[in-house]
């Protein structure tokens, strides 16, 4: 390990944003046996954009294994962030890497010759997840399950069920509907009982005309507090509805059993797998 060189990631809130970027951690952990530590404070509650909940931490709910970066390196509070913005801007560009449209330069951040390096961004690629997938299926699994995901989890008939995943950001989402109605109507999914996991159930029920024709229940959670016992909860099924929600996305794709993910919503190439279907 490359001891002299430090380098920090920025983790952002939200249970999927999460997960990317400490795949992404494990990634240059493993491939390129840096000293890397994670900062979990300064961007961790953003009760706006991409975690409109306002989730905190919930990475340390699985039984992950990282490093956590010191304060004093991790850009605190309102004159962290005033610092932050000056050094990756003007000043320290050469040793502050970050994404541009979705893409990194991992080169320039093993090879930097600065001793201090930081590292942002969402890391949405599934070259990075795939690099490490056995290793984030163990560690992405639950400390502790509670009793009701507990009892849902020796209930549900996994291969006789669908898992369908509708986040509501605030769109009037009209052509997801839709799609969702469409999917609905293949006939080999008649059969199986919909699993619901949103924080909108009202929404999905009067905006789609098919789900009501079919048996369905509402998986009851909070984002803010339960969603890695959700999260665990979708690994288990088969099929899957999902959105662009990197929440949902990560239950599909951690899931060994998966024959078919119907996307309602044109997702990053970079993290389309074959089994993914866009509707």
């Amino acid at each position: 390990m490359k001891e002299h060189k430090k380098y920090f990631i920025r983790l952002y809130s939200g249970t999927g944003n999460e997960l990317f970027i400490y795949s992404f951690y494990k990634y240059l952990q493993r491939k390129f046996n840096l000293n890397i530590f994670l900062d979990i404070n300064s961007g961790i509650i953003q009760k706006f954009g991409t975690n409109p909940e306002g989730t905190k931490l919930t990475l340390n709910n699985f039984k992950t294994n990282y490093k956590i970066a010191d304060n004093k390196y991790c850009y605190i509070g309102l004159l962290g962030k005033v610092k932050r913005f000056i050094d990756k801007t003007l000043i320290s560009k050469r040793n502050y890497f970050t994404e541009n449209n979705f893409n990194i330069n991992v080169k320039n951040i093993v090879n930097s010759n600065h001793r201090i390096n930081y590292i942002e961004g969402y890391f949405q690629d599934i070259k990075f997840t795939n690099y490490s997938k056995k290793i984030l299926r163990r560690e992405i699994t639950l400390k502790k399950t509670n009793k009701y995901f507990y009892n849902l989890k020796k209930k549900i008939n996994f291969k006789k069920s669908l898992c369908l995943g509708y986040r509501d950001f605030g769109y009037k989402d009209k052509l997801v509907f839709k799609k969702i109605d469409k999917i609905l109507d293949n006939l080999n999914l008649k059969h199986k009982k919909i699993y619901i996991f949103t924080n909108n159930m009202n929404k999905l029920l009067i905006n789609s005309k098919n789900l009501k024709k079919n048996k369905f229940e509402e998986v009851k959670f909070s984002f803010k507090k339960n969603s890695t016992q959700a999260l665990d909860l979708m690994t288990n099924f088969n099929t899957f509805i999902i959105g662009s929600s990197t929440f949902h996305w990560w239950g599909a794709y951690l899931s060994n059993n998966t024959k078919i993910i119907y996307l309602t919503n044109n997702i990053h190439k970079s993290i389309k797998t074959s089994k993914m279907k866009l509707i």
